[in-house]
């Protein structure tokens, strides 16, 4: 290398350099970087004179070349481990450069981000200043400064719009004006795309009458019909309610403020944010609080009164199986007491199911050695039927009939152990039942699963046509389709998405009368409604279900 560095000291077209952060290397980082972009590239770059990346030239099997001659565009022309040809190889690069290597460069500031960046500089000189033209760059803000070319961040808008505080299940929109404003429309974008925007309200939008609405693309659009306007002010536009967890970037889009004059108002927008919700273990009506209130909304979603949120299932799933059941509520139960209660589980924990015919009813009894405050029911029928808790006078029992299933809750708000090891359960009318199509869990005072089994399996059901359960549902990210047939016959049991397109075929073919049940894997399928469509004998029942991922 001493040498090569006597040979050319005296020749300005040639600098020998060991390290790229050598003082003196011809090119800096933006001309690296400019080099690069050619090559669509995000990272600084050097290529061969074939086009090949750096990636490539280094590679010479077992060695990596020590020593390389690079021209001006970045271009290798010569890669070695040795110095043999150094000098041969030098000038016959400066016989190739022609007129380039003929005259001194130019120096000057080659940064294109400069202020006074010098088109006609070969050699950056070191001169590059960034202030003189600091300023305002953008046209529509009140301090537009022509002369800036460098945006120093401080544009003064007529309208500013920004995020406020965003909780589980809403995000504030703060809007800052110095102009009335009568009209505003923006998009509200989020990376990855899991955040669906479901209504709007409140703030000074609503104070002014503005009718104020949103879609699921994320678009809300706030006018008045009679003229009114959002005037001169500081606070919240309006709350908006969505539902889909983090984490996501959420960000403005599309930004559109009218003043009274329908003419657009230059708007500054803030940075996107970050929405990472933490799951609130418990908290199901999403108010940061987790009372008796959460008991009763995660038992309405388990009896199938209303459809939780993406939020509300995360939070309502305690024991974060994918799954709301008589575990989670028993969990909350605990957590609202504050006990001081494991939740390790019970691998020994078993439970017998009794099954008795007395007259027309069915009489269930489940029995446990271990301590157990919470039993649920899933009872697939072709009508409703009424159902009884034999003694246990403290535990609470709720039911719904729904989609050809009858659901049962029972279980204590002070989680108090069924008397005895014992519940007796009484179905009016259930007679013609089969233990096929009744599925319990029960749960122990900590929230586990007390696994069950059947003495008596002998019963039988006269089959209609149906669907008879999808559970669980909600559901992330497999479900069970439970139907029945009456006769034999060619089946499609296939799913649906919200606009109506088959998205997957579950079962088609040829089955035998009775109960059927088939599990549905979702995992390659986006969050959303599905509808589960059953075909046989030209006919044809439809239910649906919620994938919450």
């Amino acid at each position: 290398m001493a040498d090569l560095e006597e040979e050319f000291f005296d020749n300005s077209h040639v600098l020998i350099f060991t390290n790229l952060d050598d003082i003196g290397q011809p090119y800096s980082c933006n001309q690296w970087g400019n080099r690069h972009v050619q090559f669509g590239s995000p990272d600084p770059i050097i290529t061969n004179d074939s086009g090949s990346t750096i990636w490539s030239w280094f590679r010479t099997g077992a060695y990596v070349p020590s020593y390389a001659w690079i021209d001006h565009t970045m271009t290798v022309h010569y890669k070695s481990n040795y110095l043999s040809q150094g000098e041969y190889k030098i000038n016959q690069m400066l016989d190739n450069c022609g007129s380039l290597c003929s005259q001194e460069p130019v120096l000057g500031c080659t940064d294109t981000g400069a202020c006074n960046y010098s088109q006609s500089a070969d050699l950056d000189d070191g001169s590059c200043e960034y202030e003189s033209c600091l300023g305002c760059t953008d046209p529509s803000a009140d301090n537009y400064d022509s002369d800036a070319s460098i945006n120093d961040d401080s544009c003064i808008y007529p309208v500013n719009i920004s995020f406020g505080q965003i909780t589980s299940s809403t995000i504030d929109i703060m809007l800052s004006n110095s102009y009335d404003i009568q009209g505003f429309q923006f998009t509200l974008t989020d990376v990855p795309d899991e955040i669906i925007i479901t209504d709007c309200y409140g703030g000074r939008a609503e104070d002014a009458g503005f009718e104020v609405s949103s879609s699921e693309l994320g678009i809300v659009i706030g006018f008045s019909f009679d003229g009114s306007l959002i005037p001169v002010g500081d606070g919240l536009l309006t709350t908006l309610i969505y539902d889909g967890v983090g984490p996501a970037y959420i960000c403005f889009e599309d930004v559109i403020m009218s003043d009274s004059n329908a003419e657009s108002l230059g708007t500054g927008i803030s940075d996107c944010v970050l929405l990472d919700i933490v799951p609130f273990l418990g908290d199901t009506n999403l108010d940061e609080l987790i009372n008796v209130q959460d008991i009763v909304v995660i038992i309405n979603f388990i009896l199938g009164f209303s459809d939780p949120s993406q939020q509300q299932f995360i939070n309502g799933d305690m024991d974060e199986n994918g799954i709301l059941n008589i575990l989670d509520v028993i969990r909350i139960v605990n957590q609202i007491l504050g006990l001081a209660r494991n939740n390790d589980f019970q691998s020994n924990s078993i439970g017998m199911v009794d099954v008795e015919r007395k007259e027309n009813d069915l009489i269930l009894s489940v029995y446990s050695e271990t301590d157990y405050s919470g039993i649920q029911l899933m009872i697939n029928a072709p009508y409703d039927f009424n159902i009884h808790l034999k003694d246990n006078s403290h535990i609470i029992l709720k039911d719904n009939y729904i989609n050809g299933q009858k659901r049962v809750l029972a279980y204590s708000m002070f989680n108090d152990v069924f008397d005895g090891h014992k519940a007796e359960f009484t179905i009016e009318d259930g007679f013609n039942l089969s233990v096929d199509d009744i599925k319990i869990i029960v749960s122990d005072i900590y929230g586990n699963e007390i696994v069950t089994k059947y003495n008596e399996i002998d019963l039988n059901l006269e089959h209609s046509f149906s669907i008879n359960s999808i559970y669980p549902n909600p559901f992330n990210p497999s479900t069970d389709i439970d139907f029945s047939l009456p006769n034999d016959g060619y089946v499609m049991l296939s799913v649906y998405n919200i606009n109506g397109q088959k998205v997957d075929v579950i079962f088609e073919g040829y089955q035998d009368s009775g109960f059927h049940s088939y599990t549905w894997n979702a995992s390659n399928f986006a969050s959303g409604i599905y509808y589960f469509n059953l075909e046989w004998a030209n006919q044809i029942t439809i239910a649906k279900a919620m994938l919450i991922k």
